[in-house]
Order: C-alpha cells, then structure tokens, then sequence
C-alpha cells in the first residue's frame, strides 16, 4: 500500500462485500451502490493494494491467495471501526 493518507476506509467494506458474495453486482446490492460504482471502486482497491485481489471466473469473482490472507486483517480493522 502506498499510504494510508491517501486510503479511502470504504474500500474496506468493498473488499468484505465482494469477500462475502464473490459477485460484483450481489456485493454492490448490499453495499446499495450500483455495478459501476462497486467496478470502479475494486479498481481503486487494486490500485492501492498492488494486487488483482479478486479474479473473475464462470462462478463469480475469486479472491487471490493476497486477498485471502487480507481477509482477517479487514475484519479485525472493520470490527475495531464499527465499535468505535
């Protein structure tokens, strides 16, 4: 990552969403975005993650092994937020 000055924390619930449904347009319904917006904002994540994060396949999008190992990390940071 480049610089947390510079990281939008929404991101975080981007990558739970999409972590949860694997599905750009399921995760934009329940984050009540649209398709583009959730789009544009995974490519945002990826940017400052250096890292694909989620690949598409036939059965929805694919988290990578970086994504996978975020995934606690996130949890833990998005509980500590959501109790503050």
């Amino acid at each position: 990552m480049r610089s947390l000055r510079h990281f939008d924390l929404n991101l975080l619930l981007v990558f739970e969403a999409l972590m949860r449904e694997r599905h750009v347009t399921r995760a934009a319904e329940k984050l009540h975005l649209s398709q583009p917006a959730l789009s544009h904002a995974l490519k945002r994540l990826r940017e400052a993650l250096e890292d694909p994060l989620f690949i598409r396949t036939e059965n929805g999008m694919q988290p990578t092994l970086r994504a996978q190992a975020l995934q606690p990390v996130v949890q833990q940071a998005l509980a500590l937020l959501r109790k503050a």
